[in-house]
């Protein structure tokens, strides 16, 4: 979906192990931060990324929910009983 556009200088080193929530250079929890940091891209291509699969995988995920969920199974309403 995006392309893939190396940070010209990569100030943290090689973070070859896994992903880790950085403390500084983070938005809000810093999840598109450590995406950059740990696969050697750009931040602001990281959170657009990031903001562009929420975009497309939310509607998805709704319409796939809204496919495969089953109705309710609808009662008739009781017939009023005349007293």
């Amino acid at each position: 979906m995006c392309a893939i556009v190396r940070s010209p200088a990569h100030e943290h080193g090689s973070h070859e192990r896994g992903l880790s929530r950085p403390s500084d250079g983070r938005l809000l929890a810093g999840v598109c931060a450590s995406f950059a940091r740990r696969y050697d891209v750009n931040l602001l291509v990281a959170r657009l990324c990031g903001i562009a699969r929420i975009l497309v995988l939310t509607p998805l995920v709704y319409v796939a929910a809204w496919i495969l969920m089953p109705k309710d199974a609808t009662v008739a309403p009781a017939a009023a009983s005349s007293a």
